[in-house]
């Protein structure tokens, strides 16, 4: 202050500088800078950080030295009496100090940074041969990562183009990095670049522990490892004042308890291109991914298939603006419809049908037995016979481990939706051409809608306890990446006769995981302590779980594949004649809806076929599958 008092009376009033003026400056100077010392620690300007400074801290500035001028022209006004300053000398005092006061901190938190870029020009980027790198995250993150980069504070990677979480700034540029997709436009961007002379080898997460366990960030970190690139975090800290960031491997096995498995993506592209590709569930979390995995490897034509308006308006918006050159076909159609469903398949004729769609809630399927059967099972019928009826090449269903010894309806209607699929496919083993029918059976898709873990990450953000059903509960966990991958893999082992008939891939997910394990890890990744910060909060088993799931049942020959990371079982069939009369009834039982001769056919049905636990396959399998010698390669494969 007594500097912007002397630059004023320098500037606007030289005649105050006069030798006769001194006593009376000598008298006000001393009151002046103390009570100016007094308001601004009143106030808080001596407590707040220089080199965070923003509006606020102006706009504090700015009130605290209007009260000191106030103060000012009454000590000035006692002192000097008629000689004291007039009106304009107060005015442009207070112009002086906002400026003074707001420049030196201005100075404070942007200069660093000037200097370190005006460093950069005139040497030139010093790091020419770090590996290029695309760079993920909401705006606030990124800028916060590339301008630490520019001060020389983070290394090791030279950003070539931008991730935006939101994909709404798509185009634009954040301190001259080009934004060129959203996170669910990876695959598009990747395949652009990754020909190119400056194609990336690294993908730069810049999130938060908490954010770097959600979904969209653990989707991305697994699609991203499994085309090969090194993928890092830019860890964050939790904390919005504390600004430091380091580089830190961004480790799925962190949540999985194992590591990913990655694909030969050159699989997926031999068995994708230039066919004709049915999706079922187009729009749901591991339809959606499946459609984006299949648009990057150029297929003739992709049938999105999908009962809720919204969600085939976004997967095919989506694969539109990021895959313009793909032929995409959104039709509106509910599984349950067999009509509906036989026309539209007639009309497409596909290769490929990639049966996703189902109700996979437990507690609301436990619930809703009529819609869980007509969707997951006399749906399954309507798909499967459909793309039998086209002769497609083959079609693959989506299964769950809960299929395995069910204890409820979801997992009740998936095994017998896995049982018909596999009687069809035995059929098709003594017919020339005949359609493939596949069966790939999933654990918990971290992340997925439903999922536990966007569950715990709403309970954190809220500080709510996290809630798990049981101490002992456990899963198997897999990312949507090694999801949609184990899907992609079995089609090529159709195309390939590869695989003989009426078998089920099962991913190798290593061992289940404690949920209450999964809720610990969640609490850690986002800076907290278990059991201090965030409390976890044991509320009971639901309708129609179990304590632990399994991948294979005591009837199932569990055998390796020819994929990496892949087993395939060799379960236990069930006659034909006696898959129809079961959906004979259940079609008459779900037009009366009546939910108690529902369950007590499904389960009649899964009782006898679970009744045989010696592992011995029931004489229809045996008939089924020796009809013709196992080729020298399945042999061998048996032999393992």
């Amino acid at each position: 202050m007594a500097t912007a008092i002397a630059a004023t009376i320098l500037v606007a009033v030289p005649r105050y500088a006069a030798a006769e003026y001194w006593d009376e400056w000598a008298l006000a100077v001393g009151p002046i800078a103390l009570s100016g010392a007094l308001i601004f620690y009143l106030v808080g300007l001596s407590r707040r950080f220089w080199r965070f400074v923003s509006i606020v801290d102006l706009a504090l500035i700015m009130s605290a030295v209007l009260l000191h001028t106030a103060v000012s022209i009454a000590l000035l006004t006692a002192v000097m009496k008629a000689e004291a300053p007039p009106a304009g000398f107060y005015v442009i005092e207070y112009v002086f100090a906002v400026s003074l006061m707001g420049l030196a901190r201005l100075v404070r938190r942007f200069g660093p940074q000037v200097f370190a870029v005006a460093r950069r020009v005139i040497s030139g980027d010093r790091s020419p041969n770090d590996p290029p790198a695309l760079i993920a995250g909401s705006p606030d993150a990124v800028e916060l990562v590339l301008r630490k980069r520019e001060l020389g504070v983070l290394k090791g990677f030279r950003p070539i183009g931008l991730l935006d979480v939101s994909d709404v700034n798509v185009r634009r540029r954040l301190r001259g990095v080009p934004i060129l997709g959203g996170f669910l436009s990876f695959n598009h961007v990747y395949n652009e670049l990754k020909n190119k002379p400056n194609a990336p080898t690294m993908l730069v997460i810049a999130a938060t522990g908490a954010e770097a366990s959600e979904a969209a960030f653990v989707s991305l970190a697994s699609r991203a490892a499994g085309v090969g690139l090194n993928v890092v975090r830019a860890a964050l800290s939790e904390n919005s004042v504390d600004a430091r960031v380091e580089l830190k491997e961004f480790d799925l096995s962190d949540l999985l308890g194992r590591a990913p498995i990655r694909f030969d993506a050159e699989r997926i592209a031999l068995t994708i291109r230039g066919r004709t590709i049915i999706v079922t569930g187009a729009g749901g979390s591991i339809g959606s991914e499946l459609v984006r995995q299949i648009a990057q490897f150029e297929p003739r034509k992709i049938v999105l298939i999908e009962q809720s308006e919204f969600n085939l308006y976004q997967i095919d918006h989506e694969i539109r603006q990021n895959f313009p050159k793909v032929n995409v076909a959104p039709v509106l159609c509910d599984i349950r419809d067999r009509g509906h469903v036989m026309s539209v398949f007639a009309e497409c004729q596909p290769q490929l049908v990639f049966h996703a769609a189902a109700l996979k809630h437990v507690p609301l399927v436990e619930l809703n037995p009529c819609p869980a059967v007509a969707t997951n099972l006399l749906g399954t019928r309507n798909v499967a016979d459909a793309a039998r009826s086209c002769r497609a090449v083959a079609m693959i269903q989506v299964s769950t481990d809960k299929a395995v010894n069910p204890v409820g309806v979801m997992g009740a209607t998936k095994r017998l939706g896995e049982l018909y699929c596999q009687a069809l496919d035995l059929q098709s083993e003594r017919e020339a051409a005949a359609t493939r029918f596949f069966t790939v059976r999933f654990g918990n898709v971290l992340g997925s809608s439903g999922s536990v873990i966007p569950l715990f990450q709403k309970q954190l953000r809220e500080r709510l306890p996290l809630t798990v059903t049981h101490p002992d509960m456990t899963r198997f966990f897999m990312t949507i990446h090694e999801a949609v991958a184990l899907i992609l893999h079995s089609a090529h082992s159709a195309l390939n006769s590869e695989t003989r008939h009426g078998r089920i891939f099962v991913l190798d997910m290593g061992q289940p995981i404690k949920v209450v394990d999964i809720a610990n890890r969640m609490i850690r990744l986002s800076g907290l302590e278990p059991g201090v910060d965030a409390k976890v909060s044991f509320i009971g088993t639901r309708p129609g779980e179990k304590l632990f799931e399994e991948l294979f049942d005591k009837s199932e020959r569990r055998l390796p594949s020819e994929i990496e990371g892949v087993f395939v079982a060799e379960p236990s069939a069930l006659p034909m004649t006696v898959l129809e009369g079961l959906f004979e009834r259940l079609t008459a039982a779900v037009a009366r809806r009546d939910d108690k001769a529902i369950r007590k056919e499904i389960f009649a049905v899964i009782k006898d076929e679970c009744e045989s636990d010696d592992g011995t396959p029931p004489a229809p399998y045996a008939a089924a599958t020796i009809a013709r010698a196992p080729s020298s390669q399945e042999a061998a494969v048996g032999a393992k």
